[in-house]
C-alpha cells in the first residue's frame, strides 16, 4: 500500500501533463488563423508575396482568417512595376476558410472585391500594366529537368502530369466597382461608373467563362455595355480552344483618334464571334449613333452622321469563307458584300461600295479644299471588286473604280467633270503563278498602265503632269497660293528571282516649279528618284521580308541617299542628305548624316550629324554642326545621344550628359526629356549674325544649357532648365582688350498646362555680376500673345556696379541702393515696344540710395515706372544733389511717330546745388568752358527745365533735346590758362578771381550744348560775353565779345584813351581742354578797330601801331593809314607783341 501511492501520483502527473499539452496545442491551432492576421505575420506574408510578384507589388492593410468562416481583407492594392496603382479594393472576401483551403485544393472558392477601382493601361508597345503585376508569375520558367542528351535514360517529368491535372475551381467577382482603361487607340480613357464582373473556372469539364457589365448614368439602361464569353481550355495540343464572345451595347460612348481626327459616337446593338474546331464565325447587327468627328486633319470642319447601320453574317468552313450578308449604310456611303471566297472549289464573291461626294463635300468643304462659294451638287465614287475561282482555272480578281458625274455650281457658273478618274485592274493566280493581265488608271493628268507576270516581271509605266492636275481641279479645289507645274514619268518593275524577289522604281520630273510652299519659288530643272528592294519571296512570289533596300534622290541642288541591309536579324542603315536652306539671311545648305544598326527593338546609332553651312566657302567657319552617337531602345522606351569623342562642339554641341528621352512608346504621363548642350559663344555669335542677320556682338567664352521636360498627368508638362556662361566677355569700350562680363546664369522651373495653354512659372532666376532677378508667376498663350502675370525682385550687386561705374565713368563713381519688388501683368508680345507697354499693368523700379560721379552726390532716389491704362508713368523724383533739392517730373511718351521718348516735364528743377572743382571741370565746362581748368571754384547753381526729351530706340537720326535755364549763384573761380588769351585781349593779365551770378539760357540738341546770355564781369564796366555751343565730343564753336581798352596796349596806354568801350568779336574753336582763337577773324576785327581809331583822329604813332598790327605776314611795305601817315616802329613792335600774346604760334 505504501508503494502503490507513488505510482498513482506519477500516473496523475502524466495525465495532467498530457491534458495540458493537448489544451495548449488545441488553443494554438485554434489561434493560428488569428496569428496569421497579426501585423508582424502579415508583413512577413506580404514580403513573400511581393518577392514572387516583383517587380509588381501587393499591399494589404488588414487580413482576418478563420478555420471555417470567410476570409476577409481590407485595403487591397495592386501596383505595377512602375508603382502605379492598378487595382484598389477597400474590401475583399473569400468564401473559404483555412480548413477548406487546406483540405480541398480543387475548390478555391469565390473571391469578391467590393467597390474595387481598376485603372488599366495598354501601352504603345502592347504591354498591359495589369498583366505586368503578375508578370513574374506568368513568365516562362527554365526547365528544371533539361534534356541530358540522346543517350540518357528518360525520366518521368512531373510537369507532364501537372499539365494533365484539372485546374482548380475558382470564381472572381467585382461588385459595385469602377473602371478606367487607357490605350493609344483611345482618344480618351474608357470609363465606367459602375462595374460588375464575374470570372468562373468550374472544376467540372467545361471552360473559362466571364461576364462584364459596365454602366454609366443614374437611369437604368442609359449607357450600358455587356461583354460575355466562354473559352474551352480542354483543347488538344496544337489546336486552338473553342471560343465564344458576345458584346452588347446600349448607347455606350465610343471615342477614337486616327491621323489627327477625333471621333465620338455611341454603340447600340450586338456583336458576336465564335471559334469552333478552328473555324471562325462572325455575326451581329449594330449601329453607331451620333458620330461626330473633328480634328486638324479636317481643317476646321466637323463630320456628323446621325446613324451608321451594320449587319453581317460570316462563317469559315473547310477552307472557304461564306459571306451570307454584309451591309453597312449611312447617309454618305454604302458598302455591301456577298458570296463565297474559296481557293479550290468554284466560288464567287463581290464587294461594292458607293460614296456620295456631294453629301461629303457639304460637311467637309475645307478638308476637301473646295473653293469658297462653290457648291458640289452631284458626284459619286464607286468601287466594285469581283473574286472568282473555278476548279480548273486560275483564281481571278477584278477591280473597277471610278469617280463620275462631278457637277458643281459657283454662282451662275456650272462646272462639270464627267469622268475625272477611272481604275481598272485584273489579277489571276494559280498556285505560285501570279499574273497581272491588266492595270489601267486614267485621269486628265495621270496615265498609268501595267501588266506582266512574276517570272518575267510585272511592269508599271506612267506619265503625269502637275500643271494639268492643277488646271483640272482649279475650279473645284482651293489651292490657295500654291502653284504647280512640271511633267514627269514613272517606271516600276517587280519580279521573282528563284526564291527571292527584286523590285525597282524610277521616277523623274522636269521643269518642276512649286510656288507658295516657301517664301521663294522652288524650281528644279530635273529631279530623279530611284528606289529598289530585294529579299526572300513566298511560293506565290509575294515578299516575305526584305534584305536590301536603297533610295536615291537627285536634283539640281538636292541630294539624298538611303541604303539598308539586313543580315542575321541586324539591319544596317546609312543615310545622308543635302538640301538648300532658304530661311537664313544668307544662302546655305542643310546637311544630315546617319549610320545605325537595328536589332530586336534596339537601334544603335553609330553616328548622326546635322549641320547648316553657308553656300559661300569664305563663310565656312560660320557653319553650325551638331554630332552625336547613342541608341534607341524601344523595349525600354529610351533614346540616348551623347557627344562623339574627339569632336569639338563649335557653336553648338552635345554636352557630356547628351540627350536622353525616356518613356517612348508609353503613355505621355511617363515621358521625360533631358538635354545637355554646350558651345563656344564666339562661334555662336558669328553664326547667329550670319544666319539671322545683323552684326556680331563680339561675344566670347563658353556656354552650356541643361533642359528637362517631363510629361505629367492631365496634360501637364513639367520643365526645368539652367543656362550659364562662366567666362563671358565683350569687346572693351575703347576698342582694345576685352571686358569680362561673366559669370552669368539663368535657371527656371515650372509646368506647361496643355489644356489651358499656360506656363506656371514656379521660379525664374537670372544672375549676373551686376544683379539678380528672381520671379515667379504665369505666362498664358506662350506661343501667341504671351500674357504674363509675374512678380519678383530685382537685387542689384552694388559692389560690381560700383566697379563698372569706376571703369566706365570715372574712378570715383559709385552707386548704392536696395532690392526692389516688381510685377508685370499683360501681353508681352507684339510689334513695337510702345504697343507692348500700352497693354501692360506693371510696376518696375530701382531703389537708388546714393550715386556719386563727377563731383556730384545724389541722395536717395527711388525710380519707379508704372504701366497701366495704355500709359507709362514714372513717379516724380524728389532727392538731393550736392546739398540742393532736385524735383524731376519724368514721363514716357509712347505715341510719337518717331518712337518712344523719355521727357522731363516743365517744372523739373534743381535748386541750390553746390558747385565744386570736379563739377565745374566735368560738367559745367560744357556751359562755361573757362571752368575746365579754373581753380578755387565755389558757389551754387539752379536749373529750371522748360523741355527735355531723350529718345528711346527709334530711328538712328534721333537725338536728345533739352531747353531750360541755368542760374549761377555767386560762383567764384580763378581762371585757368585756357582763359588767358581772352583776358589778355581785354587787358586783364592777372585776374585773381571772377564771379558768375546770372541766368544762362541753355539748349541741348544734335549732340551739342548751346548757351546764350553768359556775361563774365571783368571789373568796372568791363565784361566778357560768351555764346555758342560745345559738342559732346568737347569741340568748341563759340563767339566771345571782348572789350578792348588802353590796358590791352600795355605800355602804350596813351593810345587807349579813345579805345575805352570798344569791343571786338573773337571766334573760338578747338576743344575744351585746348581752345584756339581764330587768327584770321581776329586780324579782321583789328582792321575794323584800326579804322575806328583812325576816324577818331588818334595820333600818327597810334595809326602806325594799328597799321603794323594789320599788316599781313610777309609784306615788306610799310602800311599806310587812310590819310597816308606811315606807322612808327614803336607801334609796329606793339602790334607784334599783341598778336603774339593772343594767337600763339
Amino acid at each position: 500500500m505504501v508503494e502503490a501511492a507513488p505510482k498513482r501520483k506519477r500516473r496523475r502527473f502524466w495525465v495532467i501533463l498530457l491534458a495540458t499539452t493537448a489544451t495548449v496545442l488545441t488553443a494554438a491551432v485554434a489561434a493560428l488563423p488569428w496569428m496569421l492576421g497579426t501585423p508582424p505575420v502579415l508583413r512577413l506574408l506580404l514580403a513573400q508575396a511581393n518577392a514572387a510578384l516583383a517587380p509588381g507589388a501587393i499591399e494589404l492593410t488588414g487580413l482576418r482568417l478563420s478555420w471555417f468562416g470567410t476570409t476577409r481583407m481590407t485595403g487591397l492594392v495592386l501596383r505595377d512595376p512602375r508603382g502605379k496603382r492598378v487595382l484598389v479594393a477597400p474590401r475583399a472576401s473569400l468564401d473559404r476558410g483555412v480548413w477548406l483551403l487546406l483540405s480541398d485544393r480543387s475548390q478555391l472558392g469565390t473571391l469578391t472585391l467590393d467597390g474595387a477601382a481598376l485603372d488599366i493601361e495598354r501601352r504603345a508597345d502592347g504591354s498591359i500594366d495589369l498583366a505586368d503585376v503578375f508578370g513574374a508569375l506568368l513568365a516562362e520558367k527554365p526547365d528544371p529537368h533539361p534534356n541530358p542528351g540522346p543517350g540518357a535514360k528518360a525520366e518521368a517529368d512531373p510537369s507532364l502530369e501537372a499539365k494533365g491535372a484539372p485546374m482548380p475551381s475558382f470564381t472572381l467577382r467585382v461588385v459595385r466597382g469602377t473602371l478606367a482603361i487607357r490605350s493609344p487607340e483611345l482618344a480618351e480613357p474608357l470609363t465606367a461608373g459602375r462595374v460588375d464582373f464575374t470570372l468562373q473556372n468550374p472544376a467540372a469539364p467545361g471552360g473559362l467563362a466571364w461576364k462584364l457589365a459596365l454602366a454609366n448614368g443614374v437611369e437604368a439602361g442609359t449607357e450600358t455595355l455587356e461583354v460575355s464569353g466562354r473559352c474551352d481550355l480542354r483543347a488538344r495540343a496544337g489546336t486552338q480552344p473553342d471560343l465564344e464572345l458576345s458584346l452588347s451595347g446600349c448607347r455606350w460612348p465610343l471615342a477614337g483618334s486616327v491621323a489627327g481626327v477625333l471621333a465620338r459616337g455611341r454603340l447600340d446593338g450586338k456583336i458576336e464571334a465564335r471559334r469552333q474546331e478552328g473555324h471562325w464565325a462572325f455575326g451581329g447587327a449594330a449601329k453607331v449613333l451620333d458620330l461626330d468627328a473633328a480634328g486638324v486633319a479636317l481643317a476646321g470642319d466637323r463630320l456628323r452622321i446621325d446613324r451608321i447601320d451594320g449587319t453581317w453574317d460570316l462563317a469559315q468552313d473547310a477552307g472557304a469563307w461564306a459571306i451570307r450578308r454584309f451591309d453597312a449604310t449611312c447617309p454618305l456611303a454604302t458598302l455591301a458584300a456577298s458570296g463565297t471566297i474559296a481557293e479550290t472549289a468554284s466560288a464567287s464573291a463581290r464587294v461594292e461600295g458607293h460614296l456620295d461626294l456631294a453629301a461629303l463635300a457639304r460637311q467637309l468643304p475645307h478638308a476637301l479644299r473646295l473653293r469658297d462659294g462653290l457648291a458640289l451638287e452631284r458626284g459619286s465614287a464607286h468601287v466594285r471588286v469581283d473574286l472568282r475561282s473555278e476548279a480548273d482555272a486560275p483564281q481571278r480578281l477584278d477591280v473597277e473604280a471610278r469617280v463620275s458625274d462631278l457637277i458643281a455650281r459657283d454662282g451662275a457658273k456650272t462646272i462639270t467633270l464627267r469622268d475625272p478618274a477611272t481604275l481598272s485592274a485584273s489579277l489571276t493566280r494559280r498556285d505560285a503563278d501570279l499574273r497581272v493581265p491588266k492595270l489601267e488608271l486614267k485621269t486628265a493628268f495621270l496615265d498609268a498602265t501595267g501588266s506582266g507576270d512574276l517570272d518575267r516581271g510585272v511592269t508599271l509605266a506612267a506619265t503625269f503632269n502637275f500643271g494639268e492636275f492643277q488646271a483640272q481641279l482649279r475650279d473645284l479645289i482651293d489651292f490657295g497660293g500654291l502653284g504647280l507645274s512640271g511633267q514627269g514619268r514613272l517606271a516600276a518593275n517587280y519580279r521573282r528571282a528563284e526564291s527571292n524577289y527584286v523590285g525597282r522604281l524610277a521616277a523623274e520630273v522636269r521643269a518642276l516649279r512649286v510656288v507658295g510652299l516657301t517664301s521663294d519659288p522652288v524650281a528644279r530643272d530635273f529631279v530623279r528618284l530611284d528606289a529598289s528592294a530585294s529579299g526572300p519571296a513566298s511560293e506565290s512570289g509575294l515578299p516575305l521580308s526584305w534584305e536590301n533596300a536603297r533610295v536615291n534622290l537627285n536634283g539640281d541642288d538636292v541630294a539624298a541617299r538611303v541604303s539598308a541591309n539586313t543580315r542575321e536579324g541586324v539591319t544596317t542603315v546609312s543615310a545622308n542628305a543635302s538640301v538648300p536652306y532658304p530661311f537664313g539671311a544668307v544662302d546655305g545648305r542643310a546637311d544630315g548624316k546617319l549610320t545605325a544598326r537595328w536589332s530586336e527593338r534596339l537601334l544603335e546609332i553609330d553616328e548622326v550629324r546635322l549641320g547648316l553651312r553657308p553656300a559661300d566657302p569664305k563663310l565656312a567657319a560660320r557653319s553650325i554642326n551638331l554630332a552625336g552617337k547613342g541608341r534607341l531602345n524601344l523595349g525600354a522606351g529610351e533614346l540616348t545621344l551623347g557627344p562623339i569623342p574627339g569632336t569639338a562642339p563649335g557653336a553648338i554641341g552635345l554636352g557630356p550628359e547628351g540627350v536622353r528621352v525616356r518613356g517612348l512608346g508609353q503613355s505621355a504621363s511617363g515621358r521625360r526629356v533631358e538635354a545637355s548642350l554646350v558651345g563656344d559663344l564666339a562661334a555662336l555669335d558669328q553664326a547667329s549674325a550670319t544666319w539671322v542677320g545683323g552684326d556680331a556682338h563680339g561675344l566670347a567664352g563658353s556656354w552650356d544649357v541643361q533642359i528637362t521636360v517631363e510629361e505629367g498627368d492631365q496634360g501637364r508638362r513639367n520643365f526645368g532648365g539652367a543656362a550659364k556662361s562662366l567666362d563671358l566677355s565683350l569687346p572693351g569700350g575703347d576698342g582694345k582688350g576685352r571686358r569680362v562680363e561673366g559669370p552669368i546664369a539663368l535657371a527656371l522651373g515650372g509646368a506647361y498646362q496643355v489644356a489651358d495653354d499656360r506656363v506656371d512659372l514656379t521660379s525664374l532666376v537670372l544672375a549676373s555680376r551686376y544683379a539678380v532677378v528672381s520671379a515667379s508667376g504665369r505666362l498664358a498663350e506662350p506661343a501667341g500673345r504671351r500674357v504674363a502675370d509675374l512678380q519678383g525682385t530685382l537685387t542689384p550687386n552694388w559692389d560690381s556696379i560700383k566697379k563698372l561705374a569706376e571703369a566706365s565713368i570715372e574712378p570715383g563713381a559709385s552707386l548704392t541702393g536696395n532690392p526692389r519688388a516688381f510685377r508685370i501683368k499683360g501681353p508681352i508680345s507684339g510689334g513695337a515696344a510702345a504697343e507692348i507697354l500700352k497693354g501692360l499693368d506693371a510696376e518696375l523700379g530701382i531703389d537708388l540710395a546714393e550715386a556719386q560721379a563727377f563731383g556730384m552726390r545724389v541722395g536717395p532716389a527711388p525710380i519707379v515706372v508704372r504701366c497701366g491704362g495704355g500709359r507709362v508713368a514714372i513717379d516724380p523724383i524728389a532727392t538731393t544733389l550736392n546739398g540742393g533739392r532736385v524735383a524731376l517730373k519724368p514721363e514716357i511718351v509712347l505715341d510719337d511717330p518717331k518712337g518712344m521718348a523719355l521727357r522731363l516735364a516743365s517744372g523739373s528743377t534743381i535748386e541750390g546745388a553746390e558747385i565744386n572743382q570736379e563739377v565745374s571741370r566735368r560738367v559745367l565746362s560744357y556751359v562755361v568752358p573757362a571752368l575746365n581748368d579754373a581753380a578755387q571754384v565755389r558757389g551754387h547753381l539752379s536749373v529750371a527745365i522748360d523741355r527735355a526729351e531723350f529718345p528711346i530706340g527709334g530711328s538712328d537720326g534721333r537725338s536728345s533735346n533739352v531747353a531750360g535755364r541755368v542760374d549761377f549763384q555767386d560762383v567764384v573761380f580763378e581762371p585757368g590758362p585756357s582763359a588767358a588769351p581772352l583776358l589778355s585781349l581785354a587787358g586783364k593779365g592777372q585776374t585773381p578771381a571772377l564771379r558768375l551770378h546770372q541766368p544762362v539760357v541753355l539748349t541741348v540738341a544734335d549732340g551739342r550744348v548751346t548757351q546764350s546770355g553768359l556775361v563774365i564781369p571783368l571789373g568796372g564796366s568791363s565784361r566778357l560775353e560768351l555764346g555758342g555751343s560745345v559738342g559732346f565730343d568737347e569741340t568748341l564753336a563759340l563767339r566771345a565779345v571782348v572789350p578792348v581798352s588802353g590796358a590791352t596796349l600795355g605800355d602804350q596806354a596813351k593810345l587807349g584813351q579813345d579805345l575805352d568801350g570798344t569791343r571786338i568779336v573773337v571766334p573760338i574753336g578747338g576743344t575744351i581742354a585746348k581752345p584756339t582763337i581764330d587768327a584770321r577773324a581776329l586780324r579782321l576785327a583789328l582792321q575794323e578797330l584800326s579804322k575806328t581809331v583812325l576816324k577818331r583822329e588818334v595820333t600818327r604813332d597810334a595809326s602806325e601801331v594799328l597799321d603794323r598790327i594789320v599788316r599781313p605776314s610777309g609784306e615788306s611795305e610799310t602800311p599806310r593809314s587812310p590819310d597816308g601817315l606811315p606807322a612808327t616802329r614803336e607801334a609796329q613792335k606793339l602790334g607784334e607783341d599783341l598778336l603774339r600774346r593772343l594767337v600763339p604760334r
